[in-house]
């Protein structure tokens, strides 16, 4: 499952990957999109020190290829970025944004983008406290950090790591990991991280496919952002609905 950014590549590259992690940042507007959530409680994100498998992982990968000094780097900076994110709500979303920001200048773009990345999907698909006021605040954090680091390479690893970690959920029929995924993903999408042809072509890949998940997604899709699609896209929309009907039609011949 593929998401295109629409300009002749994919959102899943690794080459935002190849850039030099030192690289320094200048500080930029802030991107913080407005929530729904009402509630203003804290969204816990991980617990203690317990770092995710695929963090573990690539920390290895580093160590293992004599990159020692960078996974140490990376493992304090998951610590201190748990820390944070578990502190995260929609009151103190601009300070959490101003300290992750802090540590791109101090860690690096790609060591912070991966941290970030696997903290937050790992507790929207796995973590207990997944809920649709997590989604909301997560993406506005996703939103605002881009916008004040001018990083567009986390919305492309992020929205990359999404895809995959969906089409494993929906794979593995894993439905609320694949609602709270849908969730965070509408999320993004109303706050500006992505744009509207994206979600098109994505609504595209599931209608395509059609399996009993493709369809339970696009529900949940369109009861999130529909409206907000239409509004963006009214002839894509429409299109899209005529497309939907053909293949449910064709699906039951």
């Amino acid at each position: 499952m593929m998401l295109s950014d629409g300009s002749g590549s994919d959102l899943g590259s690794d080459d935002a990957d190849g850039r030099d992690e030192d690289e320094g940042e200048h500080g930029g507007g802030g991107g913080g999109g407005k929530t729904s959530a009402a509630d203003a409680k804290p969204v816990a994100v991980a617990a203690g020190k317990y770092v995710p498998p695929a963090l573990r992982a690539k920390l290895e990968a580093m160590k293992s290829s004599g990159g020692s000094e960078e996974a140490s780097k990376a493992a304090t900076v998951e610590r201190r970025i748990t820390g944070l994110l578990n502190r995260l709500s929609d009151t103190n979303l601009q300070a959490i944004v101003k300290d992750v920001f802090a540590l791109y200048r101090e860690a690096g773009r790609r060591v912070v983008s991966a941290v970030v990345t696997q903290i937050i999907l790992t507790a929207a698909a796995d973590g207990p406290r997944a809920t649709e006021q997590f989604a909301a605040v997560a993406a506005a954090f996703v939103s605002g950090l881009a916008g004040t680091a001018k990083a567009q390479d986390l919305v492309a690893n992020f929205t990359a790591s999404l895809a995959a970690k969906l089409e494993l959920a929906m794979t593995d029929k894993d439905s609320l990991a694949q609602h709270n995924l849908i969730m965070l993903l509408a999320y993004l999408y109303g706050c500006g991280v992505l744009r509207a042809d994206l979600m098109y072509t994505f609504m595209d890949s599931l209608r395509e496919r059609f399996w009993e998940s493709d369809v339970s997604a696009l529900v949940t899709l369109l009861n999130a952002a529909g409206l907000q699609l239409r509004s963006d896209d009214p002839v894509a929309m429409k299109e899209f609905v005529l497309s939907v009907h053909a293949r449910a039609a064709k699906a039951g011949a």
